[in-house]
């Protein structure tokens, strides 16, 4: 499960998008660069091909946020509408902006094992790394904050639409 207030979750990220966040945080290093791109490519394919599947909370603001220019944007919002209409274990509801409702001040994501003798984690990307929690408080607290704004966010038949409604406001 990810709760997402900005950026599109790496594994989420179409080439181009995620270009546009790595050269941010990547501040000139062509090589830092690269690595990251490759190894952000690598974990969606094996995600994608053999992992769990993934329940994703955007904020409404992030489909209409681009990080670098508007095909970056018109690419990405593509890639998700592809990604739910081909792949069954991605879901993504769309948490309306407007709503009084209170948010993490930050994004995350809580990964749930199923596996005997591997505790949950929940993990938090930056521009530095990712850092993980695995202590059973923290993840705890996580779920609980993820399930309030899940509670309100659309029901998941609605993204492809809002997807399709930004798209033909980007022309």
């Amino acid at each position: 499960m990810t709760l997402v207030d900005y950026p599109f979750p790496g594994l989420l990220q179409c080439e181009p998008y995620a270009r546009a966040i790595v050269e941010g945080d990547a501040m000139g290093d062509a090589t830092l660069l690269r690595r990251r791109l490759k190894l952000r490519k690598q974990r969606q394919e094996h995600v994608f091909r053999t992992g769990p599947a993934r329940w994703v909370v955007l904020e409404e603001g992030v489909v209409n946020r681009p990080f670098g220019d508007a095909d970056a944007l018109r690419a990405q919002l593509l890639h998700v509408k592809r990604l739910l209409e081909s792949n069954g274990k991605v879901t993504v509801q769309i948490l309306p902006t407007g709503l009084g409702v209170s948010r993490p001040s930050a994004s995350f994501t809580h990964l749930q094992f199923n596996l005997e003798g591997i505790s949950d984690k929940v993990y938090m990307e930056h521009p530095a790394g990712a850092t993980y929690y695995d202590e059973a408080e923290d993840v705890k607290r996580y779920q609980e904050t993820f399930d309030r704004p899940a509670g309100y966010a659309l029901d998941a038949e609605l993204t492809t639409g809002i997807l399709d409604k930004t798209l033909k406001t980007l022309g």
